[in-house]
């Protein structure tokens, strides 16, 4: 039901925003419309302004003295003057194809329409009729004619119009959002049953594996038995432990893929915790078959930040493990830890053999496939570190060797669950 809920909301937040957007972006479009019209050459006096500045001289009719003809009829073609009776008693740039007399018929449709291809305007002056013509095809003149209640009616057929369009963007919302639901539910039904057989498998394995370590142990430290019989125990035990650090990352990493495993947060100081997680693996086996020196700066000694110890801690010992096990012996590793743009950067380098390309390009890849090497330990890597909002990068370190570089933000972080 909460799958579900949150889907509905999702989806209804999506519905309006679709609207919203349809509506900014037809806005944007008349806009965008608009300001080309605004773009385009515009008339400089409009043909009323013209009219008016009409003169009578002992000639006839002429333009305005403030400015020369060609300036008032800048986006003009031509003009004209006809009296009461439709004769045309003055002309400027008149057209040869075009009348010299009209019937007040004719007037009365070029007036709203056009006089042969050419748009006008007309305007009524004392001294007759003043009209001005532009090129044919240079706009479009259209006359509109509405009634109040048919404006009226736009006015309010507007309203539930986008009400409809909000409404049948819900329906196809949900529609969607109900299919997705079940599909989601399918999914999250799948990946429970496979977190918990994982999980289940993990719990049997651990009591037998146990029991091997522990007799492992005894034979392996058991003087009555022959040198090569504890060495044999030896590698019982290191395999087992080996086995024992699989079970879990598979684990792990399944519950970090789900959403299953829990966050438990804590404030920590991260020098005395660095130091801390390095002491925990000069304890381990591994400890005496490399040389570990961990490097910090002031910065990063002082420096806070919020995570979970378990999580972080299993975070260092897959990195110096995999140097460990993955590098002829004796190998050195160094752990360095720095602040770097508010960031926690933790650089760890060995002079072992590096990374095989084949694990490197593995690690590049969103899912794994059948011939992928075995990279389980670092991927458990990336998803820690994808869990504390940091990343994780691995890389070849020169002249030679392997570096794997972990950011982790600073402060305070978002709690998770």
């Amino acid at each position: 039901m909460k799958t579900f809920s949150r889907l509905f909301r999702r989806y209804l937040l999506a519905a309006v925003g679709i609207v919203l957007l349809m509506f900014v972006l037809g806005t944007s479009f008349l806009g965008w419309v608009l300001w080309r019209e605004g773009q385009r050459p515009q008339r400089e006096y409009s043909y009323s302004n013209i009219a008016d500045s009409m003169v009578q001289t002992a000639d006839g009719l002429a333009f305005g003295p403030q400015h020369t003809p060609e300036e008032w009829m800048d986006g003009y073609s031509w003009a004209m003057v006809l009296d009461a009776d439709g004769r045309v008693i003055w002309s400027y740039a008149l057209p040869w194809t075009l009348d010299r007399r009209y019937t007040s018929s004719d007037v009365a449709r070029f007036s709203r329409w056009y006089l042969d291809d050419y748009p006008v305007f007309c305007w009524t002056e004392d001294y007759g009729l003043f009209v001005a013509g532009t090129e044919p095809g240079s706009m479009w003149k259209y006359t509109a004619y509405a009634s109040p209640g048919m404006l009226t009616d736009v006015a309010g057929f507007l309203l539930p119009c986008l009400l409809g369009m909000l409404a049948a963007g819900l329906a196809v919302c949900f529609l969607l959002s109900w299919r997705g639901a079940r599909e989601l539910l399918a999914l999250a039904r799948r990946d429970n049953a496979r977190t918990q057989w994982i999980a289940g498998v993990s719990h049997d394995v651990r009591t037998p594996l146990a029991l091997i370590l522990g007799w492992a142990e005894q034979l392996e430290q058991d003087a009555a038995l022959p040198a090569p019989a504890r060495q044999k125990a030896g590698g019982i035990r290191t395999q087992s432990e080996r086995l024992r650090t699989l079970i879990d990352d598979l684990n792990l990493t399944s519950k970090l893929q789900y959403g299953a495993q829990p966050l438990r947060r804590e404030l920590l100081t991260v020098g005395p915790l660095l130091r801390q997680l390095v002491a925990q693996f000069c304890d381990s086996p591994l400890a005496d078959q490399c040389d570990l020196s961990l490097t910090q700066t002031l910065d990063a000694e002082q420096a806070q930040i919020s995570a979970d110890p378990a999580l972080l801690g299993r975070l260092v010992e897959n990195l110096l493990s995999n140097s460990v096990r993955h590098n002829p012996q004796p190998v050195t590793v160094c752990l360095c830890a720095e602040v770097r743009s508010r960031q926690l950067c933790l650089t760890f380098t060995d002079d072992g053999v590096g990374y095989p390309p084949a694990v490197l390009a593995a690690l590049k890849e969103p899912e794994s496939s059948e011939d992928a090497p075995h990279i389980l330990g670092l991927h458990v890597v990336e998803q820690i570190a994808a869990a504390h909002g940091g990343t994780a990068v691995f890389e070849q370190s020169h002249p030679h060797g392997a570096r794997a570089i972990i950011r982790l933000p600073l402060g305070e972080l978002t709690r998770s669950t």
